[in-house]
């Protein structure tokens, strides 16, 4: 569901699992950031996507000209929306962790190619799970099917890209971020497969 908001405050507490995105520069969220917003929300995580201040929906500062670049504003807009964003009640990531991953992609430049690779590897997960794909893989393979992963085919379906499944496990908790969500359960079930496989 989207609610459009307002955020200015810096300091508030509160829980927030939760990714935060801007298009950054003169971009806007009007510019795609909707369609990657839907696969991290069907991933199960809250998404806030915002303008930077005096671009798209987003007005300018009082007395500040619209479509006027300043970095370290932006800087401090991806505060504000941290902030905000920790106001949910069901955060599972700490503010620290949220920031830290949001810098990976935001200092670099990344973001772009790693949703690149969100497009390509979906594509190709639907070819799988249609059976348009090639030829099957047949090393042991082992999949921990997370609640609230992107994507969830049965093990059946899954079986005929990969027929030699060894180890299937569905778990409780966890989603397409699981090793950073629920890190302790993600080794439990690397572990469990590879016990297998020695």
């Amino acid at each position: 569901m989207r609610h459009d908001i307002e955020f200015d405050a810096e300091g508030a507490t509160g829980p927030a699992p939760c990714v935060v995105m801007a298009h950054g520069w003169s971009s806007t969220r009007r510019m795609y950031l909707d369609r990657f917003a839907e696969v991290f929300a069907a991933a199960g995580l809250a998404v806030l996507v915002y303008d930077n201040r005096g671009w798209g929906d987003s007005e300018p500062a009082p007395g500040q000209p619209r479509h006027e670049i300043d970095p370290w504003v932006q800087v401090g807009d991806y505060r504000h929306a941290i902030t905000c964003a920790q106001n949910r009640s069901d955060r599972v990531i700490t503010r620290d962790e949220l920031l830290d991953n949001l810098m990976l992609y935001r200092l670099p430049g990344t973001g772009a190619s790693s949703a690149r690779l969100y497009w390509e590897s979906l594509r190709q997960i639907n070819e799988w799970i249609s059976g348009s794909a090639g030829a099957p893989v047949t090393v042991p393979t082992g999949r921990s099917v997370f609640p609230r992963e992107l994507q969830r085919p049965p093990r059946r379906w899954a079986a005929r890209r990969f027929p030699n499944i060894r180890y299937w496990n569905e778990p409780g908790k966890g989603g397409h971020f699981a090793a950073f969500e629920q890190p302790a359960l993600f080794v439990d079930e690397v572990r469990s497969f590879f016990r297998l496989v020695r």
